[in-house]
C-alpha cells in the first residue's frame, strides 16, 4: 500500500501488536485496543468433519472513496486466502464480506475472482465465488432478459476461472421486478443454463438442490402474495 496517514496516540510500534488503527469519520487513524487473544491449534488436513467456507475480506486503502483494482492490496488480500486455506477452511469469495457492492467495483471483483482462483488451485483449496449483476449500470432500471444476461456472464467468469457459483441477490432484479413471478423467471432461467466452463477446467456444476431451494422460496413468495389477495377480498 502506498501513502502515509497521521496516527493519534501512541507512535507506531514494530513487531507483533495488541492494537489496530483504525480509520475515523474526520479521516484520521486512531489506534483500538484488542483484548486478549485465544490459542488455536492449527490442523495438519482439511476439515472432513463438514464444509466450511470463510467470506474473506479484500485489503484496501480504507480512505479512499472507492476500492477499484488500484486501491486493493492483492498480495495482502491473496495472503489473507492462504492464511484461511491453511487453516482447512474454503474459501467464499467476491461476497458481500469482501465490500462488493460497498465499494469494490465489478472489475475488482473479476481480477479478485481470478486471482484467487489460481491461489486455490495452487495450494488445493476450496473455493466458491458470488455472482451477481453489479456489471450492469447502478441506478438504472434494466430488463429481465439483461438481469439474466448478466447473472450468466458472472456465472461463465467464475467456472473458467475453475470455482464454483454461489448466486447473489441482485439489486437491480429487486428494482425492476413486478413480483414473484419476475424473480422465478430470472433464476429459472440462470439455474437451467449448462455450465460455461471450458473442456477440462475443473468445475462444480450448479447442483439440482440449490434450484431446488430458490424455487421453494419464490414458490412461497407466490403463495405469501395469493393469500394477502385472498384475505383482502374476504
Amino acid at each position: 500500500m502506498t501513502g502515509a496517514h497521521a496516527v493519534s496516540g501512541a507512535k507506531a510500534e514494530s513487531g507483533p501488536s495488541s492494537a489496530l488503527v483504525l480509520p475515523t469519520a474526520s479521516g484520521r487513524l486512531e489506534r483500538y485496543q484488542l483484548g486478549a487473544a485465544r490459542s488455536f491449534t492449527k490442523p495438519t488436513a482439511p476439515i472432513t468433519s463438514r464444509t466450511l467456507y470463510a467470506a474473506a475480506h479484500v485489503v484496501a486503502d480504507p480512505l479512499t472513496s472507492g476500492m477499484g483494482t488500484a486501491n486493493v492490496d492483492w498480495d495482502a488480500t491473496i495472503a489473507y486466502r492462504r492464511h484461511l486455506w491453511s487453516w482447512g477452511l474454503g474459501v467464499a469469495d467476491a461476497m458481500d464480506t469482501a465490500q462488493r457492492g460497498m465499494g469494490l467495483d465489478y472489475a475488482a471483483t473479476k481480477e479478485l475472482i481470478s486471482r484467487s482462483a489460481r491461489e486455490a488451485k495452487a495450494v488445493g483449496g476450496a473455493l466458491v465465488c458470488g455472482a451477481a449483476t453489479d456489471q450492469l449500470p447502478a441506478g438504472e432500471r434494466v430488463t429481465l432478459d439483461q438481469i439474466v444476461r448478466a447473472y450468466l456472464e458472472q456465472c461463465a467468469h467464475i467456472e473458467r476461472e475453475g470455482a464454483q457459483v454461489v448466486l447473489m441477490c441482485s439489486r437491480h432484479l429487486a428494482a425492476a421486478a413486478t413480483g414473484p413471478a419476475d424473480y422465478r423467471t430470472v433464476y429459472d432461467q440462470v439455474l437451467a443454463e449448462p455450465s460455461h466452463a471450458q473442456p477440462g477446467t475443473e468445475h462444480a456444476p450448479p447442483t439440482v438442490t440449490i434450484a431446488k431451494l430458490v424455487r421453494r422460496m419464490v414458490d412461497s413468495m407466490l403463495a405469501n402474495v395469493l393469500f394477502r389477495r385472498l384475505a383482502r377480498g374476504r
